[in-house]
């Protein structure tokens, strides 16, 4: 839970989906994936020929190894999902999450620019989305703020552009 300011209200929280794990996997180990598929590829030749008697031990210590770093990985990567935390408050937008690194990210509303959704393709296929926030100071580049793993990204997308509405026509 986050301390909240005198008078701020939690007007949406919420979580990533289940489902994010598969992206987040892909993701964060896909360039080590990438290096045992091209590794295989080269020594694959020593497995078929007459000198793979002596490798072999050594390529099933090499493929058990890269086994248990991709199981660590998801484990790791499930316990990451579940201390992510979203909050949408009367005065800020809260990301708040991390095993290793904690971190815990506030933007006031007078500093937020643009909001959007995006999905690559993977998160299309399990229908989930990232709503993105961006503050001046990150340019259109990088969001300041992103809420992964979002089954309805609509709803906390819709109270924001409320607020912000209300927001810039009030500057309260």
């Amino acid at each position: 839970m986050i301390t909240l300011d005198q008078n701020e209200k939690i007007l949406w929280q919420g979580t990533p989906s289940a489902r994010v794990l598969a992206t987040w996997f892909f993701s964060k180990i896909g360039g080590f994936l990438l290096f045992i598929v091209i590794m295989a590829f080269f020594l694959s030749p020593l497995l078929f020929s007459e000198k793979a008697g002596r490798f072999f031990p050594f390529l099933i210590a090499i493929g058990t190894f890269l086994l248990i770093l991709a199981v660590l990985a998801f484990l790791y990567i499930i316990f990451l999902r579940r201390t992510y935390e979203y909050y949408i408050t009367s005065n800020r937008v809260i990301f708040k999450g991390g095993i290793l690194m904690k971190t815990l990210r506030s933007v006031p509303f007078h500093k937020v620019t643009d909001i959007e959704t995006s999905q690559h393709v993977l998160e299309q296929v399990l229908a989930i989305s990232k709503l993105n926030i961006f503050t001046a100071g990150t340019g259109s580049l990088r969001a300041e703020i992103i809420f992964s793993g979002l089954k309805n990204p609509g709803e906390p997308e819709q109270v924001l552009k409320n607020i912000l509405k209300t927001y810039k026509s009030t500057g309260e």
